[in-house]
């Protein structure tokens, strides 16, 4: 019953750390998404997405600057989502 207790404490310890480290992976996959965004002129083609992006893209980063990690995370894949859905459009209207 010891190990069990244990295992259980362990695990939860390790969850609470992955949720409060920094959000580089989200990060570098938001700029990239923006990068090819702005590739495809997705600024002109889908100006409401691409303005959500950047939007969120600033509240990712104060969030980052104040160690609110977990916020910052759900910020950059934001960003992702309104890149990704802004690059799609401008690439079909193209």
């Amino acid at each position: 019953m010891k190990n069990i207790s244990k295992l259980v404490g362990i695990i939860i310890l390790i969850m609470m750390i992955g949720c409060t480290t920094m959000p580089t992976q989200e990060m570098s996959d938001a700029r990239q998404a923006l990068n090819a965004a702005n590739h495809v002129n997705a600024k002109y083609y889908a100006p409401s997405k691409w303005q959500q992006a950047q939007k969120h893209l600033k509240q990712a980063e104060k969030h980052l600057i104040n160690n609110q990690f977990q916020l910052a995370r759900r910020h950059a894949v934001l960003v992702k989502q309104q890149a990704v859905s802004a690059y799609n459009v401008a690439i079909s209207l193209k």
